[in-house]
Parts: structure tokens; C-alpha cells; sequence
């Protein structure tokens, strides 16, 4: 492919058959399966880019109207007749699925095989990679192939769901080492009912005495019923613990049992004996971390912070390597400073800084340090903590936050322009070494068919875009063109395939550094006649609306949260519904679907809005309200009434929406740092 037929911009021409297949996905979704497949029928006999991708998708439409043979039929006949192009990945996809369906696992997989195989490896290729595994669950001679992957899974999966599908799978494996493997993803998902039972069964050939069978089986059975006392750990012999012993991780994992469900019932000397325990018996493991991590944090929010310290600290000496071990100190130094010893809380953030200087609590510890020390008078020595908070780098809370500060004590170097966020004063500064003029797409070659396409499917939220993106992968050019591509892209909404694409190829770095333009597909314009059409309209700043849904959801519209927030702005329906029903712009239509980016967008940023007005302006009180409720918010600013903005930001109890409003206000100024401000 010429850069000539890459390198265009989207005109807003229509293309043909755009209504059909815009009316195709619509009925498909309402399960109107018949209707569907005639609208992308119709749409593949208009002619045109979409022309392929509309037989694909009208088969897929028959298959799910029950007829297999004719849609297999219908998606050979695109693998044979439009030649290669984004839709032949597609249609491998649909043809694995029909095979499946039909009963044919063996033809199934050498299908998904097509469709795994794609490199670079996107994000959205896990779910086929899934389905595949599957699919030689099926098969006798590929089950252990499928099962190691499903272990693979329960080892490495950052998020609960996966975790627990894939525990589920493997509860149903002949193996014992299966069976354990779904055991553990149950119990580290705190899943303890259905993990205490799947290790009941295992009990016969988990222990290798009978004083071991008959003991697991006691604590087994406590995990079932919610039990935890004091008593039971101290039952556990000191052979019975011992690291090297076959149910070493089990009791590791008991002993967290515990402590979680003493802390539920109120008995904090149980959860302490328990946490004693696990410490003694297994120092430095990631469980004794967990439940020191517990313990102290109940005990701040049971208003014990001199004890909740003790608990943090021993966190960090006993677990020194783990993955809270530097939030432990953070939040130590946090609660030092409510009780008014700021000499220690400075002590903390120096051990911060030195023991783990790559956390991404220093520019935090950097920035606070500043901050205590500007208030007691040392303001040279604030200056020089602040200058160290730089280190964040663009995007991050608190290097904004001291660039802002340094402008006020009278930094020499020029600093950028500041960012109103109280409605009055500046908070949080751009960096200015970013600012340059950007490139305009060349105009050339505006009817492109790819790029056309790729905008409409990308607009529509569908997955069509990102197979187009795959298949543009194939052939990306070695020149420095592809800085516009990317922008394009991004504009597009297909922002985060294209970041994975950039990290794959190594694309825009260089020794680890980013380029102005590799930087600016981190903080991408997504979606940007969207949010420029939804910023005219409710007078909310389009980079403040692409700062939240940056962090909302990296810019992907088929996001669902756990609590059931969708889109790109990740608005929650019943949210969705009270805003049709009080503002005349939002229609149900908007409301109903929220997968659509247009839809989502036009509702955060409407909501958004509303959040600003009540909050006069204040954007901090505005993200508070939009993350964690406009009620919670004014409890919160009634108990923080004369605090300044960083006190009520650190205050905020809910640790979701603490570090919402930061990510949220970083990424603001990110976005003012890379561009110059819209007209």
C-alpha cells in the first residue's frame, strides 16, 4: 500500500450502503437476526468498502438465525471471492464460531489458529485466543494444551473475572494439579465458598499423612461455613506449616482467610494472632504482606492511625518486596502528617525515595515533602522537592501540581501557562517543552476507501476498525509519515490498538525516550469531532473530556466495568436514564446504547457538566462527584470545609476516586502540555 492511500483525512461523506449496515448492527443487536442479515445483504449488493465486511457480517447474522450450513457457505465464498483484506481475519473468526456451533472442533481450530496467529498481538485478539482454548477443551488429544492455558490464567490474569472463568474450567480437569491451580484461583479471587469446597474434594490426594488429610479437611470445612478463630491457628503445628510441605500455600492462604474474616466480624485481636502468625510462619510471602496490608488499613479506618502506622512499617520490613510495600510508606507519611508529625513524615518520604526510587509514589513523595516544607518557611528547601517531583513526568498528578507551585515561589525557568481548575486560580501547570505545531493530515487522496472505512467503523464503535488496524499492521511504512498516520489513527477513535501497535514495532522511541508525536498517541485526540461537537455544546473543555475518558477507558467503547459502567465514558445506565429523562439534548436512544462512542461521550460529557455547574466550577469537586457520586462529594467537603484543594484531594476516603481526580487532572494538563488550546 502507497503512504499516498494511507496518508488522508476523513471527509464526512457518507459511504455507500453506510445506512444499511448502520441499520444491520442495529437489528442484530436486538436479536432481530432475519432483519439484520438483509440489511448487510442489501448493503453488499450496494457495492462499495464495505461491501466484504457486509457479507461477513450477514452470514454471521445467518448463523445466528440457525442456519449453519448456508453461513459457513456464505463466509467461504468471502474468503474465496474478495480476496485478502481486514475482513479475512473476521471471517476466519465467524467460521471458527460456526464450526464450533456445528460441532466440528477439529475444523474450528485450524480457523482460530488463523486468527491467533496475528501479530502484533492486540488486546482484543484475547477474547478469540479464549474461545480457542475452549474449543480444544472439546478434544481429547488437545485438552492438556487448553488446560495449560487456562492455568497460565489463573497465574497471571490482573483482573478477578478471567481468574475465576478460567478456575472454572479447570475445576473440571481429571488432574489433581488442575484441580489445585482452580482451587488457587478461587481462593485468590475470594471466592472462599466455592474454593474451600473444590479443596474438599481434593482432600484425598492433597496430603501425604493421615494427621495431614484429617487437618486440612477441619480447615476446609471452617473456610465453607465462614469460621475464623484464634483458636485454629494456634492448632497449626509448626510441621504442619512448614514451607517445604504440600499444603504450605493452602494454610498461607487460610491464615489470609482468617484474618479477612475476623476483620468482617469485628475481631481485630483474632485477625492480629492470625497475622502474627502467617508473618512467623511465612515472612516475605505475598499473603503475610496481604494481611498486614489489612490489618493496618482497618485500623486507620477504625481511627487508630499510631497503630495503623506500626502495621504499614511492618509491612515494609517483613515484605520488602511487596506490591504495597511503597504505598505503605505513602500512606504512613499521609498519616503522620494528620497527627502533626511532619519531622517524621519527611523521614518516610526520604526512605520512600531511596528504598524504592522507581515507585510511582515519589514524585508524590517528592511533591508533599515540598509542600510541608514551603508551609513551615523553607522555601528554597520546598524548591528543591519540587524540582525533584518533576521526575513524574507529563501526565502525572504531582509533577503538574509542582510545576504549578514552582511558579508561584518564582522559578526562573518559564513554566507554561497555568490551568484554572477552582474556577479562579491555577492548580495544575503544562509542561511547556512539548508545545510545537502539529502537522495537518494531508488532504490528498480524501475518498480513500481504507481510511473511510476504518473512520465509519471506528465512529460506530465496532470491531471491524480494529481488524482493519490489524491488517494495516502488516504493511505499516518505515518513514516519517507515519507520524500522521498514527494522528489519524487516533482522531479515529482507534487510540489504544494504535499505542499497542507503536510499543510493538518500537515505533517514536528511541533509548526508551518518546518523540513529541509517540507522546501525543499516548494523550491521543480520540474521537476528536466528537468531543470538539460535545465541548461546543456544554462549554466542558474537549481535553478535559478526553482527560476522563482517558481514564475511564483508555478510549475502548466495549468496556464494562464490574459495577456495570459501559462506554467510553464508562457511564452507568441507570445514570444513563436519569439524564434522558432532565436533559432535552439526551434522547433514550442515547441512553439505550452506550456502546456507541458518540452516545457515551455525549453523556459524560453532559454529566460532566452537571457535575461542574453544582460544583461551581471547581473541577476537583466536579471528578470527585462524577467518580464516586455527588452525594459522597458534599459529605466529603462538608468534613473538609476550610481545606485547601491538596488537603481535600488527599481526604477523599474512597481510594478509587482519590486516584481518579489526580489520573483525571494529569491527564488535563498532559493534553494542554502536547497541544495548543482549541479556539
Amino acid at each position: 500500500m502507497s503512504v499516498a492511500l494511507i496518508l488522508v483525512a476523513c471527509s464526512l461523506v457518507a459511504l455507500p450502503g453506510e445506512g444499511d449496515y448502520v441499520a444491520g448492527c442495529a437489528a442484530e443487536r436486538d436479536g432481530k437476526f432475519i432483519k439484520a442479515q438483509e440489511a448487510f445483504a442489501h448493503c453488499a449488493h450496494t457495492g462499495g468498502p464495505l461491501q466484504a465486511f457486509a457479507k461477513v457480517r450477514a452470514a454471521r447474522c445467518q448463523a445466528l438465525s440457525g442456519d449453519l450450513p448456508g453461513a459457513l457457505a456464505s463466509c467461504e465464498h468471502v474468503l474465496a471471492e474478495c480476496g485478502d483484506g481486514p475482513w479475512t481475519g473476521m471471517a476466519h473468526a465467524e467460521i471458527a464460531a460456526i464450526q464450533v456451533k456445528a460441532g466440528a472442533p477439529a475444523d474450528a481450530a485450524q480457523h482460530f489458529a488463523h486468527v491467533t496467529a496475528a501479530r502484533p498481538h492486540l488486546w482484543w485478539l484475547d477474547r478469540y485466543e479464549w474461545q480457542a482454548a475452549e474449543n480444544l477443551l472439546s478434544m481429547e488429544d488437545t485438552k492438556a494444551e487448553a488446560y495449560a492455558f487456562f492455568r497460565n490464567i489463573v497465574e497471571t490474569a490482573g483482573f478477578r473475572k478471567p481468574r475465576l472463568d478460567a478456575a472454572a474450567l479447570l475445576a473440571e480437569s481429571p488432574s489433581t494439579e488442575d484441580r489445585l491451580y482452580a482451587a488457587l484461583g478461587l481462593l485468590r479471587s475470594g471466592s472462599y465458598k466455592d474454593g474451600g469446597e473444590a479443596l474438599l474434594r481434593l482432600a484425598p490426594a492433597l496430603g501425604s499423612t493421615t494427621e495431614d488429610l484429617s487437618h486440612w479437611a477441619d480447615l476446609s470445612r471452617r473456610i465453607l461455613t465462614g469460621q475464623a478463630d484464634p483458636a485454629d491457628v494456634a492448632v497449626v503445628s509448626d510441621h504442619e506449616a512448614a514451607a517445604d510441605k504440600p499444603l504450605a500455600i493452602w494454610l498461607r492462604l487460610w491464615f489470609l482467610f482468617t484474618v479477612r474474616q475476623s476483620i468482617a466480624k469485628g475481631s481485630i485481636d483474632s485477625a492480629r494472632t492470625a497475622c502474627d502468625r502467617l508473618v512467623s510462619d511465612y515472612p516475605g510471602s505475598v499473603e503475610a504482606g496481604d494481611a498486614l496490608w489489612l490489618l493496618a488499613w482497618t485500623l486507620a479506618r477504625k481511627d487508630e492511625p499510631a497503630d495503623a502506622i506500626k502495621q504499614y512499617l511492618r509491612l515494609v520490613e517483613q515484605c520488602p518486596g511487596h506490591s504495597r510495600a511503597d504505598d505503605a510508606l505513602s500512606t504512613v507519611a499521609r498519616l503522620q502528617l494528620s497527627l502533626g508529625q511532619g519531622g517524621e513524615a519527611l523521614a518516610i518520604w526520604k526512605r520512600l525515595r531511596e528504598r524504592y526510587p522507581q515507585s510511582r509514589y515519589v514524585s508524590g513523595a517528592c511533591f508533599e515533602s515540598g509542600r510541608y516544607l514551603e508551609r513551615s518557611g523553607n522555601a528554597r528547601k520546598a524548591l528543591e522537592h519540587y524540582e525533584k517531583a518533576l521526575a513524574g513526568g507529563l501526565g502525572d498528578y504531582y509533577a503538574h501540581r509542582a510545576l504549578e507551585r514552582l511558579h508561584a515561589l518564582g522559578h526562573p525557568a518559564e513554566i507554561g501557562r497555568g490551568l484554572k481548575v477552582d474556577g479562579r486560580d491555577s492548580f495544575v501547570r503544562p509542561m511547556p517543552d512539548y508545545l510545537e505545531v502539529i502537522p495537518e493530515t494531508p488532504q490528498a487522496m480524501l475518498d480513500d476507501p481504507r481510511m473511510q472505512r476504518l473512520f465509519f467503523f471506528a465512529g460506530e464503535g465496532l470491531d471491524e476498525g480494529e481488524w482493519e488496524i490489524l491488517d494495516l499492521a502488516q504493511a505499516l511504512p518505515h518513514e516519517p509519515t507515519l507520524r500522521v498516520l498514527y494522528q489519524a489513527l487516533s482522531e479515529a477513535g482507534l487510540a489504544y490498538s494504535a499505542r499497542q501497535l507503536a510499543e510493538a514495532t518500537g515505533w517514536g522511541t528511541t533509548d526508551s525516550r518518546k518523540d513529541l508525536a509517540r507522546r501525543r498517541l499516548d494523550y491521543p485526540k480520540a474521537y476528536w469531532r466528537d468531543v470538539l461537537a460535545m465541548a461546543k455544546e456544554t462549554g466542558v473543555d474537549p481535553f478535559l473530556i478526553l482527560a476522563a475518558a482517558r481514564q475511564e477507558s483508555t478510549f475502548r467503547p466495549a468496556l464494562v466495568s464490574s459495577a456495570g459502567a459501559r462506554g467510553v465514558m464508562q457511564v452507568m445506565p441507570a445514570t444513563a436514564k436519569w439524564l434522558a429523562k432532565i436533559e432535552p439534548n439526551i434522547s433514550t436512544e442515547h441512553a439505550a446504547h452506550l456502546e456507541h462512542p458518540g452516545n457515551s461521550l455525549r453523556l459524560g460529557a453532559y454529566y460532566l457538566m452537571r457535575m461542574i455547574d453544582r460544583s461551581d466550577g471547581n473541577l476537583v469537586y466536579a471528578l470527585a462527584s462524577y467518580n464516586g457520586g455527588p452525594g459522597n462529594c458534599d459529605k466529603w467537603r462538608r468534613r473538609a470545609q476550610n481545606a485547601d484543594l491538596d488537603t481535600f484531594v488527599e481526604s477523599i476516603p474512597f481510594s478509587e476516586t482519590r486516584g481518579y481526580v489526580k489520573a483525571v487532572l494529569g491527564n488535563y494538563a498532559a493534553y494542554h502540555s502536547l497541544y495548543p488550546p482549541t479556539p
